[in-house]
């Protein structure tokens, strides 16, 4: 996937004048931080690919793809405010890139509603929320891969604690 020329033109199709490269770099170091097994660039890849074949359904698309972007931007399995954190940068780096106060809003509560923890308040949340979890849908090998990595991510965790439930300790 042309990562860059993805980006570059969603940044078009939203209006803005300034080039995206030092915001998109900065994620491209962010997802690939070594701890990250899972959520990864090939999460945010699987994520842009189902999002490729719903765009038809989504009222705020180029939003809804800012937000899938940022979402997990901000990962550290011992922190409760990952989508917080995730949120807040997207909005810094779109105020530097002169997006639209409310679309940053918008694009804001899109990543919020990541957290998974209170009901969706639009049709553009749910849908961004079934890409997201849509992983756990996926063929027998590919949810495998998805356990595994997980693990990885959660290895601080002791194992007896760590169940396919979530964490029970």
């Amino acid at each position: 996937m042309d990562y860059l020329g993805r980006w570059e033109n969603l940044f078009n199709r939203v209006g803005c004048n300034k080039s995206p490269g030092k915001q998109f770099h900065h994620l491209i170091k962010a997802y690939s931080e070594n701890h990250r097994a899972y959520h990864n660039l090939n999460h945010i890849e699987h994520c842009l690919n189902e999002f490729d074949q719903l765009t038809n359904y989504l009222d705020l698309p180029d939003l809804v793809e800012i937000a899938i972007w940022y979402h997990d931007a901000i990962y550290n399995t011992r922190s409760d405010r990952n989508e917080e954190e995730s949120a807040l940068m997207a909005e810094r780096e779109l105020k530097n890139l002169d997006i639209m106060q409310e679309s940053i809003k918008i694009v804001h509560d899109f990543i919020l509603s990541t957290k998974h923890n209170d009901e969706p308040r639009n049709s553009d949340s749910k849908y961004l929320i079934d890409i997201d979890l849509s992983i756990l849908g996926a063929d027998r090998n590919v949810f495998q891969e998805y356990e595994t990595n997980i693990r990885k991510e959660f290895k601080w965790v002791q194992l007896f604690c760590f169940t396919k439930s979530g964490l029970k300790c």
